[in-house]
């Protein structure tokens, strides 16, 4: 059983990645991580549309946090 995992989308800090679990040449399960600067934890979905809302609700948040701001246009 190996692990894949792809990046769909990232914007000001705010990533949301793609976790497969791949079993054989088929993904057994699939999840969505949504990781940010700001101060809140990695979030597990698995659905994508509301992963898809979480991470345009945690980029509007992250735009109006000024220190995830700072730290996205700084590269981290």
């Amino acid at each position: 059983m190996a692990i894949r995992r792809t990046t769909i989308m990232t914007s000001t800090g705010v990533r949301l990645i793609q976790i497969d679990t791949v079993v054989g040449d088929r993904a057994a399960d699939t999840q969505y991580r949504l990781t940010t600067l700001r101060q809140a934890q990695p979030r597990l979905f698995a659905d994508r549309a509301l992963a898809d809302e979480a991470f345009a609700a945690e980029v509007r948040a992250s735009k109006l946090d000024p220190t995830a701001l700072k730290l996205a246009i700084a590269g981290f």
